[in-house]
């Protein structure tokens, strides 16, 4: 198969209208980011490109800088193609220690590259008035496998990844950085001279399955670097398993802990209580007592808010008021999305399971250590 057969260009569609930041990790050939800007150029003449984010070593930064930065060849094709240039910022990786690191040839230096794919992907994304072109045709295979991992985790839907296909003569030429618009001699490594401006460089968009709506919350607040994100992220997608810490009034959903008010905390209980009894409760409908509540709650019953709360939220009756439960249920969901995420939290949230009944949406109850019961009004008294 020759070079661009059964290949094309992904076709122009309606794009939004926020300006692009290109995110790059790059090598020792800075071309990329000039064949990117010329793929994106070329697929939205219209495309806004302010800044671009270059992701690379000590050995790549002087790349960059010899070629591209300071009226060099980014310069140039801005002028070129009639452009505002962007603004070139250029992130050298650095070590546990804070050193530069200056060519990827240890653990640690790909470690160090990988935290800066996620500090910047996680940056990038929490700015509501850009969006985010990751480009990994530059630098080490590892390099472009970590951006592609952050880009994963954090791309929202307007987010995009690629990588730039460039006519086989031309790719990785020293003098070629982009197909100008007028013809331009260049001479090619078997002596041939070629027109540059006739080269071919194609924009490869990458499908990417987006995680970030099954992600934790907490992981896009988090200055973690990538091992970090990544047990966050690995936690979120386990099989759901729980475990509950009544001294810590804390929930471990796939080891993540959820602390929650005291109250909360003993209506979660009393729910998986009544789930291991074979019977739900509901909001209306079989409510729970003050007596399956309080045998979780995890402070004194002898003070004045315990007596406050049996009243408030229980009754004569001594039964759960319904807007009560409904409240509390949505402050447990709400806690659980924050600390795991809209997927991740599903299962352990407290959803409708049946006519009037709620339960737990994908824990197993049975499969749910409880906390001791404690004998209501044994602090009664004292």
């Amino acid at each position: 198969m020759r070079w661009g057969e059964g290949m094309r260009e992904h076709p122009q569609r309606e794009r939004p209208s926020k300006p692009t930041v290109l995110l790059a990790v790059v090598g020792q050939s800075p071309q990329v980011i000039t064949e990117t800007l010329y793929a994106l150029v070329r697929r939205d003449p219209s495309a806004r490109i302010p800044r671009i984010v270059a992701i690379t070593t000590a050995v790549g930064a002087a790349r960059i800088r010899e070629t591209l930065a300071d009226g060099g060849w980014l310069a140039r094709f801005c002028q070129d193609y009639r452009m505002p240039e962007p603004a070139l910022e250029v992130d050298v990786a650095a070590d546990a220690d804070g050193q530069a690191v200056a060519d990827i040839h240890s653990e640690e230096d790909h470690i160090a590259i990988a935290d800066a794919c996620v500090r910047w992907m996680r940056l990038l994304t929490s700015d509501d008035a850009i969006r985010v072109h990751a480009s990994i045709a530059g630098g080490r295979k590892t390099m472009s496998f970590f951006l592609g991992y952050a880009f994963s985790l954090f791309a929202r839907d307007e987010d995009e990844m690629s990588h730039v296909l460039v006519d086989p003569a031309f790719e990785g030429h020293p003098e070629f950085f982009y197909p100008p618009p007028h013809a331009r001699e260049i001479e090619l490594a078997d002596g041939q001279c070629a027109d540059a401006a006739k080269a071919r460089v194609l924009l490869a968009e990458i499908p990417v399955l987006k995680l970030r709506a099954r992600l934790p919350d907490s992981l896009f607040a988090a200055e973690g670097g990538y091992r970090q994100t990544l047990a966050l992220a690995d936690a979120a997608q386990r099989r759901p398993e729980l475990a509950l810490d009544a001294e810590q009034r804390t929930l471990v959903a796939n080891g993540v802990r959820v602390r929650l008010a005291p109250a909360l905390f003993a209506l979660y209980c009393a729910v998986i209580a009544r789930g291991q009894a074979g019977r739900w409760p509901g909001g209306k409908l079989d409510p729970i007592r003050w007596e399956e509540f309080a045998a979780f709650y995890p402070h004194s019953l002898a003070t004045g808010h315990a007596e406050r709360l049996q009243e408030g939220a229980f009754g004569i009756g001594g039964e759960l008021d319904p807007q009560r439960f409904a409240e509390w249920r949505s402050e447990i969901n709400k806690a659980l999305r924050a600390a795991l995420g809209s997927e991740g939290a599903r299962p352990f949230e407290i959803v409708k399971v049946g006519e009037g009944r709620f339960g737990l949406a994908g824990v197993n109850p049975h499969m749910v250590n409880l906390p001791p019961r404690r004998a209501v009004g044994q602090d009664r008294g004292r």
